[in-house]
């Protein structure tokens, strides 16, 4: 068999998978509502079926579908699917201390009971034993996980995030494998740039969705990079634009198939399967490093990755959006090096609970003058939905290292403002106009972002490091 790329590959998978969700989904009422009973491939499934987010998905898709937490819909492989690389071949390749024969997860199962069974097939090797396992129940502090770890005595650890380890070893003031000195392995999904004190191997431990498996680990370096395989699944890529370029990053309006991704680009990862996923943006952004080899066992073309922070989001105030790469740049310079170091940052809008113009007033304008851009950021809204609902005022909270000069929130406002009218001409004439207030800077307490890691942490599942300047969007419009 060759061993050069050959797309027909995964275009074949692709097509099984299509096959099977049709067989399950093309008779029921959504299946009818988009047309599944009468796709025909692939490429005429993207074009009839939309993108959804989360959101979106959740509400119009899963309850016809009847996929939820609890997973009612368990299919196995799709029928005539093609045996792909596994991740303990990886792992096995990577270390000498495989199988395991002793594993601690502490990472809950959130994405249903598919994914948990996976992930316990990954961890049995072929031919050898099933590992004993226990399991993240019952472990909701730092001091219990660590006894479970003393207690337990495993040779491999699984935790959602890197991080979760170094807490560990903080609150035990030594290396994790003087807590556990069976401890030889550690399997993580998340944030591998943090530094560990310990000499236990540290693993790649994939991908995994409620859809199925996503990704694998990457035979090749860095430690954090992963390989699509998603071989029960349609995985398609969304490109998303530069924020260097005009300040804002926004998905693009088509997808792209993996094999035609291109190198250095951002995208989010669009998952459909058979387990009840149609066109689902998985809100996971990558970037593409690479590809594997194709070899004999897998002549596909298939994208090698690395895991990226969604951008900030964008925020919506009267008359104008504020692009959230700008934000953030505005913010993070207006620290000058005198002032205390930036330790973390939560930017959001206030809205106003009524308009600036009094009813008395605003019955008593000229309403014959031109009033073409009066509900615009060039002009003040006087009439329609959009009367007395503003978002008037930027709020920025920071934390930072030591003790704040009073001075410190007046000049921080003070260089966000003349930063943002920089950048922004709606932004600036809206100011002006006395539409939108200067910028409201709070200095919160110290070990707000501490507390907030260890909120994230003891959830066990999901990245903890994130953006340290952050733009909350309220969910609600």
């Amino acid at each position: 068999m060759s061993t050069a790329a050959d797309p027909s590959v995964e275009d074949q998978g692709r097509e099984r998978a299509l096959a099977a969700l049709v067989r399950r989904f093309g008779s029921t009422k959504l299946g009818r509502e988009f047309g599944l009973h009468r796709v025909r491939g692939v490429a005429d499934f993207r074009a009839s079926v939309p993108l959804f987010d989360g959101r979106s998905h959740a509400r119009e898709v899963e309850p016809d579908l009847g996929f939820g937490e609890g997973d009612p819909l368990e299919p196995g492989p799709v029928d005539g699917a093609r045996k792909s690389t596994r991740p303990w071949e990886v792992w096995s390749a990577q270390t000498e201390d495989w199988p395991p024969q002793r594993v601690l997860s502490l990472r809950r199962e959130t994405q249903g009971t598919r994914a948990a069974g996976i992930r316990r097939e990954d961890l049995a090797a072929p031919g050898a034993c099933a590992p004993e396992f226990r399991g993240p129940e019952g472990l909701h502090e730092l001091s219990a996980m660590r006894a479970a770890l003393t207690e337990f005595a495993p040779d491999t650890l699984v935790v959602s995030s890197l991080a979760l380890c170094r807490s560990l070893e903080r609150l035990g003031r030594c290396q994790l494998e003087r807590l556990a000195p069976s401890l030889k392995v550690i399997l993580a999904e998340h944030d591998f740039e943090v530094v560990l004190r310990t000499r236990a191997s540290v693993l790649n431990l994939g991908w995994i969705e409620r859809a199925g498996r996503v990704a694998i680990p990457s035979a090749h370096g860095p430690r954090s990079a992963m390989s699509l395989t998603g071989r029960d699944l349609i995985v398609e890529l969304l490109p998303w634009t530069d924020p260097d370029k005009d300040g804002r990053s926004q998905p693009s309006d088509a997808t792209v198939l993996p094999e035609h991704a291109v190198l250095g680009a951002r995208y989010e990862v669009v998952l459909s399967a058979p387990t009840g996923m149609l066109r689902r943006r998985s809100g996971a952004h990558i970037r593409v490093i690479g590809f594997e080899p194709p070899s004999q066992a897998d002549p596909g073309l298939r994208p090698r990755f690395v895991r990226r922070l969604p951008p900030p989001a964008d925020l919506r105030v009267e008359g104008t959006t504020l692009a959230g790469a700008r934000l953030t740049a505005a913010v993070r310079q207006a620290f000058q090096p005198e002032d205390p170091a930036l330790v973390g940052a939560w930017i959001s809008v206030r809205h106003s609970a009524r308009s600036r113009l009094d009813a008395p007033e605003r019955d008593g304008r000229d309403l014959t003058r031109s009033t073409f851009f009066e509900d615009t950021e060039l002009g003040r809204p006087v009439s329609g939905p959009r009367l007395g609902r503003r978002a008037d005022t930027v709020t920025v909270r920071v934390e930072v290292q030591g003790v704040a000069p009073p001075r410190l929130p007046r000049e921080l406002s003070s260089r966000i403002d003349r930063d943002l009218r920089r950048r922004s001409a709606p932004y600036a004439h809206l100011r002006h106009d006395g539409v939108l207030q200067a910028p409201e800077v709070r200095i919160c307490a110290s070990g707000t972002t501490q507390a907030e890691q260890i909120e994230r942490e003891l959830a066990l599942d999901g990245p903890v490091r994130g953006a340290v300047i952050r733009v909350e969007v309220s969910s609600v419009a």
